[in-house]
């Protein structure tokens, strides 16, 4: 049987601080990835739970009403996240 786990980001992955930061310049209309600050040791732990259980990811988090797949992606792995292909 398969694993899934359902992944919020934020003040999950991201401090509440850099949602807030986050959340807002969404709402202004600007680009805010370059600003995103995951917290290393939640991803260090992600990277771990997958190893382990080689679960997939649904990324539950409101980015994805306002960012693709491929971008979230993206700003996990140039985070550390190491199995960006277990995100679905």
């Amino acid at each position: 049987m398969s694993k899934i786990i359902l992944l919020d980001i934020d003040g999950v992955l991201t401090t509440n601080t850099t949602s807030n930061l986050y959340n807002g310049m969404k709402a202004a209309g600007l680009e805010p990835e370059e600003k995103v600050q995951f917290k290393l040791e939640a991803i260090n732990q992600l990277n771990q739970l997958i190893e382990a259980t080689h679960a997939k990811i649904v990324i539950i988090s409101m980015w994805r009403r306002t960012m693709s797949n491929g971008r979230i992606k993206k700003m996990l792995c140039d985070a550390g996240f190491k199995y960006w292909n277990a995100i679905l």
